[in-house]
């Protein structure tokens, strides 16, 4: 037998539990010596090598980083407040200030949530919970900021499940989180591909800061889930939508007024595959800016 031939053209076919060279090396009479000379060695039955184990997924929670701190008191203050106009659904959250390592319960006094206080610019407090939602058609969650600035990363989704990632956004959930938030500089991701009704409604208005948008990746959109979230933001310059809902035809029901009063000039990225006129513009920021540039892109 031309061993070498056989070593370099044999078709060998995976076999589970077994070295499936050596293995089917010896089925075709190859001895244990040629198998070691040609770099198999014999397979060791009795200890076979343990197969890779799956590794988890790494937690991507929603995380605040401070760029800069406050003149009044040279810290970082931050809050959360829930805004009910009836009965306030208090939120179940968790944060820590060591980066994951430990986790402290968050609590509220009524709808006012502890402060937050550091004193060191890249010191980071990260949250986690887990919560069926945020915000009801009756009240909102907000992320306040009043001493200092931030770049917010990770999912806002951790806030409902712990870990973030690709989780539906429900009904009003997410409305009103930022409002506001002028000292906000980076928005954090905003993973969901499926979207329910008003679920972003509002949620970064009044960002001046804020200089690009989270990715947006659902290509379906939800009644009012766009309205208004980005409006007032006068440093965007920078969106990126993978919808492929028409929003010309249909915009004061998915994105009324959703880029009003943004840059003058900025990059808006649509879905290649969208078929919605996207030369086509509202004077009131319900679809693309005029004086934007229009790029497409596939994911």
């Amino acid at each position: 037998m031309d061993y070498n031939y056989f070593f370099n053209t044999y078709d060998f076919q995976p076999t589970i539990g077994f070295d499936s060279r050596e293995k089917q090396a010896q089925d075709a009479g190859v001895d244990s010596e040629l198998c070691q000379m040609f770099g198999y060695g014999y397979y060791d039955c009795e200890n076979p090598p343990t197969p890779p184990q799956p590794q988890p997924s790494t937690p991507k929670c929603l995380t605040f980083t401070v760029e800069s701190l406050g003149d009044k008191e040279n810290t970082f203050d931050m809050c959360i407040e829930v805004d009910a106009k009836e009965e306030p659904v208090i939120p179940t959250l968790e944060y820590s200030t060591d980066n994951g390592t430990t986790w402290s319960s968050y609590t509220f006094t009524e709808q006012s949530g502890e402060p937050i206080v550091l004193d060191t610019v890249g010191a980071t407090v990260m949250f986690r919970g887990n919560n069926e939602s945020l915000g009801t058609e009756f009240q909102s969650v907000q992320f306040v900021i009043s001493q200092g600035t931030a770049a917010a990363s990770g999912d806002v989704t951790s806030l409902l499940n712990g870990v973030g990632g690709d989780i539906p956004a429900p009904a009003y959930c997410y409305v009103n989180m930022f409002h506001g938030c002028t000292s906000l500089t980076q928005a954090p991701a905003l993973p969901a591909t499926t979207l329910a009704d008003y679920c972003y409604n509002d949620m970064f208005n009044g960002c001046t800061s804020l200089v690009q948008a989270p990715a947006l990746p659902a290509e379906t959109l939800a009644e009012g889930c766009y309205n208004k979230m980005f409006d007032g933001c006068t440093s965007l310059n920078y969106v990126k939508a993978m919808f492929l809902t028409n929003i010309v035809t249909n915009y004061d029901t998915y994105t009324s007024g959703w880029l009003f009063n943004v840059a003058g000039e900025g990059t808006f990225v649509a879905n290649v595959l969208a078929t919605w006129p996207i030369e086509i513009l509202k004077p009131d920021g319900s679809t693309i800016p005029d004086g934007w540039t229009v790029q497409t892109a596939s994911e």
